[in-house]
């Protein structure tokens, strides 16, 4: 069975939708997106492996160019496509111009992977230089990499290890959001949605580029 195919259900039922659908709907949730708020826009996705998204998208009416670094690394699943629009390229530097798109979106890719604070800062720059004003990137689930954040600031009194689990997922957030928002002032932190209801909505964060000034 291709992505392109439904299992046929009985009963008049809703088609089953096939794997590449469900997990292309996992990652419209946990960035609280829809494909109608995507229609018409200009889109990258970055960290996109095959570029599965890509393709389903491209069955709803979105077209996503999709950016992977290492497109080798996903040679068991196999070849990039020809049907979508695929650059290989690192997301420290993009080849596109400057104020050349409307989202940016990135799912467990490298803004939330990357361990390296000044490799991280690169990419978040790049993202910012390509979007249009008012433009929109999008990545997550969950907070970035404790290493760009700085140990010290997620346990500055040591006592983190004595913490319970989720109040050390919720320090890590926290310390998250407060670091991308001295880099950024108009990033938020924002809870997706989740249409499966085995799968809890997740964090996300969301940038939004500011409109220039007329003196600009």
């Amino acid at each position: 069975m291709t992505y392109e195919q439904e299992i046929p259900a009985e009963d008049g039922a809703e088609p089953i939708l096939d794997e590449k659908e469900r997990t292309a709907q996992l990652y419209l949730d946990q960035l609280g997106l829809t494909w109608e708020s995507m229609r018409g826009k200009q889109v990258l996705d970055i960290g996109a492996g095959l570029a599965d998204f890509a393709q389903v998208a491209k069955r709803h009416g979105v077209s996503v160019t999709s950016v992977e670094k290492s497109p080798e690394n996903w040679v068991h699943a196999g070849e990039p496509p020809t049907n979508v629009p695929y650059v290989k390229a690192s997301a420290d530097e993009l080849p596109f111009a400057s104020k050349c798109v409307d989202l940016i979106v990135s799912r467990s890719g490298p803004l939330t992977n990357v361990d390296d604070r000044q490799l991280f800062e690169k990419i978040y720059a790049e993202a910012q230089r390509v979007l249009k004003p008012s433009g929109e990137l999008r990545f997550g689930p969950g907070p970035i990499h404790t290493a760009v954040i700085g140990w010290e600031r997620v346990d500055p009194d040591n006592t983190f290890d004595a913490l319970p689990e989720l109040e050390k997922d919720r320090r890590i957030a926290d310390e998250s959001e407060k670091y991308l928002k001295e880099l950024t002032p108009e990033i938020t932190r924002q809870t997706g949605t989740s249409t499966d209801p085995e799968i809890p909505a997740q964090e996300y964060y969301c940038y939004t580029k500011p409109l220039e000034s007329s003196a600009q």
